[in-house]
């Protein structure tokens, strides 16, 4: 029937599928990621500095879940802006010290923000990625030793309250 209907070739696929056949092989082996990501187009175009901090406090949260998730941390930040007649900005930085907290990051993303903004021109799309990966065992810094650990430690419980509890 699926042959009649399908042809041979949607048909047969058709019917090999519904029984579990497959001849592709299944690749276990998980790529990290080169970077992650996020923009969002608002609602409105704004020029409303405080609700452009907002979405990036967002996106700041998200992007370092998945870094978490991917146990690396970001050397390369990068802000993109897009203003309400479609011009685009993006500007990024390496650090030397490898990011992964957003109380690290926002800070540096919100002075991205104010550096790029042209007063009285409303932002239509912002976007915020973090590139440059480094495995979580990078070089630690002899100063801020203590200070990771601790909050490696709370982003660690964090991220196994969103796993068993949702995000919000």
């Amino acid at each position: 029937t699926l042959f009649s209907i399908l042809g041979h070739h949607q048909g047969g696929f058709l019917y090999r599928a519904v029984r579990g056949i497959d001849s592709n092989r299944i690749h276990t082996d998980h790529e990290p990621p080169k970077s992650v990501s996020h923009t969002s187009t608002l609602d409105h175009n704004t020029k409303d500095v405080e609700q452009l901090k907002l979405v990036l406090a967002g996106m700041c949260d998200g992007l370092t879940q998945k870094l978490y998730y991917e146990d690396v941390f970001a050397k390369t930040l990068t802000l993109i802006i897009r203003y309400h007649d479609f011009t685009t900005l993006s500007r990024h930085r390496t650090f030397q010290e490898p990011l992964r907290s957003p109380r690290k990051i926002y800070p540096l993303v919100t002075q991205f923000l104010n550096d790029m903004l042209t007063p009285h021109r409303p932002v239509r799309l912002i976007g915020m990625a973090l590139s440059n990966f480094v495995p979580s065992q990078g070089e630690p810094n002899l100063f801020t030793y203590k200070d990771r650990t601790k909050e490696e430690r709370i982003l660690a419980g964090m991220q196994e309250i969103r796993r068993d509890f949702g995000k919000n």
